[in-house]
């Protein structure tokens, strides 16, 4: 078990003992079960998956709790919508932690805003390399720390995603993906996406994969994979909803601001995002997709890093003006702007957009900048001071 879990399972430890009810919303295809049981032994293991429970939960609510007492952890909760409806008027009188685990869609709003509720989303397992990044928007110094990576790691990372679990080499990642798109297809998208048109929804995901770090535009997004406006947004949700994809809001600004207000799409694994655009780690360094991706992963582990655990809020900002900032972090009050670029014209550009948000009245933290260690000798990075993630 590596930092990243162990925090998140702390920060999970602290919330099932301050509240009645905790979700845990997940990844697909990580024994998220398993992992939890063994961190509270406790606890009966129960699964909605069971007919038996099913037929309990969903049917007889208020008989379930005689055959399955607290506390609890109760695996695929999003197969019973009843008995999250019924645990929203019962919540009072509920005694005993219950662990909820799953992704149900929609989660009753009573139960959202219970004081007695809790909710945390556990990410793909984080690279053991960026366990060690500076603890960026944290610093109060005047000077930023310094990481090395090499590049061809940070590339081979992006492309692999989860996948390196299975092994690393282009051949193994493409065929874990390719039997983890072919599992999620048939468990998830067609029972819980409740897609009839595989073909069309395939298509989608691949025009979504193009628009990986990119304001998102559902109604482009649906005329570029021929579905409707309406069907591309009720995916969008849903693929929100199961962890798939993260949407980052833009950052809070003034009424009349010509800002874009469109959210950013950011897909919560980049090897994912790999597969469907037909990228290996033998060729992103030459794919055009190279940037956006980096961008897509760095992003990524620096939410693993903060979320949830340090109640971070990430943001980006975008204008018509093309002023443009990858990602913002807002920590106690403090918005880090951070910038990813691989490129001298790029990365002088993201330094002169920073300046955006004191012109915005935010209270800014030390930049952080993942750029090549070439570019880090540049007058414009040292005047900076920043935090530096640097790709060898």
């Amino acid at each position: 078990m590596n930092q990243i879990q162990q925090s998140t399972l702390e920060h999970l430890k602290d919330a099932v003992s301050h509240h009645a009810v905790t979700l845990v919303s997940h990844f697909p295809g990580k024994p998220s079960a398993k992992l939890i049981s063994e961190c509270f032994p406790d606890f009966t293991l129960v699964s909605g998956e069971s007919i038996k429970v099913w037929n309990l939960a969903e049917n007889l609510p208020r008989e379930f709790f005689s055959v399955y007492q607290t506390p609890l952890i109760f695996d695929a909760c999003e197969r019973v919508p009843g008995f999250l409806r019924y645990l929203s008027d019962e919540l009072p009188t509920l005694t005993g932690p219950l662990i909820l685990i799953g992704n149900p869609d929609p989660i009753p709003e009573v139960l959202l805003n219970s004081p007695q509720f809790s909710r945390i989303c556990l990410f793909p397992t984080a690279w053991p390399e960026t366990e060690s990044f500076p603890p960026i928007g944290e610093d109060v110094s005047e000077t930023g720390t310094v990481y090395e990576m090499p590049a061809a790691m940070a590339e081979e990372r992006t492309a692999a995603g989860l996948a390196r679990t299975r092994g690393s080499d282009s051949i193994g990642s493409y065929s874990f993906w390719s039997d983890w798109m072919n599992e999620f297809i048939r468990d998830t998208a067609i029972s819980t996406l409740k897609v009839r048109d595989q073909a069309a929804f395939f298509r989608f995901l691949k025009t979504l994969a193009a628009s990986a770090g990119q304001g998102l535009n559902a109604r482009a997004l649906a005329k570029q994979s021929g579905v409707t406006a309406m069907t591309a947004g009720n995916w969008i949700q849903k693929l929100k909803s199961q962890q798939i994809i993260q949407l980052i809001q833009p950052v809070p600004q003034p009424e009349n601001h010509r800002h874009i207000r469109r959210p950013k799409l950011l897909f919560t694994d980049t090897g994912f995002a790999a597969y469907l655009l037909d990228v290996s780690s033998y060729d992103i360094h030459s794919s055009p997709y190279r940037d956006a991706l980096l961008e897509n992963a760095f992003a990524i582990e620096l939410m693993k890093r903060f979320s949830p655990y340090d109640n971070a809020e990430f943001f980006y900002y975008q204008d018509t003006n093309h002023i443009a900032v990858d990602l913002i972090c807002e920590l106690s009050g403090t918005f880090t702007p951070i910038a990813v670029a691989t490129d001298e014209a790029s990365l002088l550009k993201k330094i002169r957009d920073f300046r955006i948000l004191p012109a915005l009245g935010l209270k800014t933290g030390l930049p952080a900048l993942i750029t090549l260690k070439s570019l880090a000798e540049k007058d414009e990075v040292k005047a900076l001071q920043p935090d530096l993630v640097l790709l060898t």
